[in-house]
């Protein structure tokens, strides 16, 4: 499991974004949640996203592109098929759950790029996927591989991109 921020670190420190989602840092706590790894990739890729209904957060879904939906590999398919759209179940004490949840504007947020990139993404490169890093359209099957390569990472660098290397503080404040 891995920890995947909400509002995503390479969308730098908006400091007026970042005030108007209630966030004091890019590494708060309340600013990420905990996925798998290939869910994090495609959490960080806009390729799904969490949908929540209401501002308790008690009714929350997971949504997905129609590049995972309809991805020529059928296990990515079938997987994403079965998770789209469905409620998230939570277990029975909700209530201490949700105090520890991120907040919903946080989810709304983050929604509101996803469809965004989803819309952009429909439009300009039928079907494929721009690599985060380097921004290049790739067939779903092969951008994970691609994003680990040389070739990205040096064509990344020749943008000006330059891949994120950090370090998650611990908040001193904290209490979980």
């Amino acid at each position: 499991l891995e920890a995947a921020h909400i509002f995503n670190v390479k969308d730098g420190g908006n400091a007026e974004m970042m005030c108007k989602l209630d966030l004091n840092t890019l590494y708060d706590v309340d600013n990420g949640i905990t996925l798998c790894h290939d869910c994090h990739q495609f959490f960080d890729w806009h390729l799904c996203s969490v949908h929540i209904e209401d501002n308790d957060n008690t009714k929350v879904s997971v949504i997905a592109t129609d590049a995972l939906l309809e991805s020529s590999d059928e296990k990515v398919k079938s997987k994403w098929q079965n998770l789209h759209g469905k409620p998230l179940s939570f277990p029975d004490n909700l209530v201490q759950l949700t105090k520890r949840w991120p907040q919903a504007s946080l989810f709304q947020y983050r929604e509101s790029e996803f469809l965004s990139k989803n819309s952009e993404r429909r439009k300009n490169n039928e079907g494929k996927v721009l690599c985060p890093e380097c921004n290049l359209p790739f067939p779903l099957k092969s951008i994970s591989k691609h994003a680990k390569s040389k070739s990205c990472i040096n064509l990344a660098s020749n943008h000006g991109k330059k891949k994120l290397q950090y370090t998650t503080p611990i908040k001193k404040d904290s209490t979980i």
